[in-house]
């Protein structure tokens, strides 16, 4: 008896666990790259130099293979809620099916409809339009990832709802939105983003100016990709506090948890 109620939660937590490691290989790198995507566009139209031009159009191939990646992952894991975690779905839906619903509005609308001006928008709107599109491409991109962080840290802190006849009803919206775990989870996911972004950013141009193709090119994408990286890492210790301080909270819920019902 207890293999068979414990196998099927064992392989759907093994099967989970296997979606989401594939997800977060891909989407990190799709945020970080999108707003560097945006500051190379913002810096060919300033300067006007076009080997930002061809920086931004060699790295946004790069982008587009992961953003692909991260849609397949992303859908798939969003069918594993209600494939793997029936019960669970069902019980938090009043919340986490709106969260979710968020996330699909912004992830596969707003950000969809202006990659699409992106990728095949060039030389076809206007630049000011284009570059409206890439900014809101990459807006769109974080705004998705808040609602996934919304959805993973309100799990570990469910504020805001009272349980009631086995479903999560929303009390309050805004404590459930920006429940504690939350607050702490995304600015902490962004930065990591950025951190990735930038050193993929500076590896591929220093593996191509270290193969002597396109050096000058690449040399020129180099510096800002360093001095990004520069700045991301300065504020790496904020970014591992935040981290800590997050595994410490959770640390601390299963004892709070115990102690408010009398337990050891």
């Amino acid at each position: 008896m207890l293999v068979e109620n414990t196998l099927p939660i064992l392989l759907s937590r093994l099967d989970f666990a296997w979606i989401t490691s594939m997800h977060i290989l891909w989407t990190p790198l799709t945020i970080g790259v999108s707003w560097i995507l945006f500051g190379l566009e913002v810096a060919w139209l300033r300067s006007g130099d076009e080997r930002w031009y061809r920086l931004e159009r060699f790295f946004e191939k790069i982008f587009i293979v992961n953003f692909g990646a991260g849609v397949a992952t992303g859908v798939t894991m969003e069918m594993a809620f209600g494939i793997l975690y029936g019960p669970f779905s069902q019980a938090a839906g009043p919340f986490f099916g709106n969260i979710l619903g968020f996330e699909t509005i912004t992830a596969f609308m707003y950000e969809a409809g202006f990659i699409g001006l992106m990728i095949f928008g060039w030389n076809k709107i206007g630049k000011g339009m284009h570059l409206f599109s890439t900014f809101n491409v990459a807006l769109a991109s974080s705004l998705s990832a808040y609602w996934i962080l919304v959805a993973n840290s309100w799990m570990q802190t469910p504020n805001g709802v009272v349980l009631k006849d086995g479903i999560f009803q929303v009390t309050n919206w805004w404590h459930a939105i920006f429940n504690d775990n939350a607050v702490w989870g995304f600015p902490h996911m962004w930065m990591a983003t950025m951190i990735l972004g930038f050193f993929v950013l500076a590896s591929v141009s220093a593996w191509y100016i270290l193969k002597n193709r396109h050096a000058d090119l690449f040399t020129k994408m180099l510096k800002p990709a360093v001095l990004g990286l520069g700045v991301c890492l300065w504020e790496l210790p904020g970014t591992l506090w935040g981290g800590a301080r997050t595994g410490r909270h959770l640390a601390r819920i299963p004892h709070e948890s115990r102690a408010s019902h009398g337990g050891p």
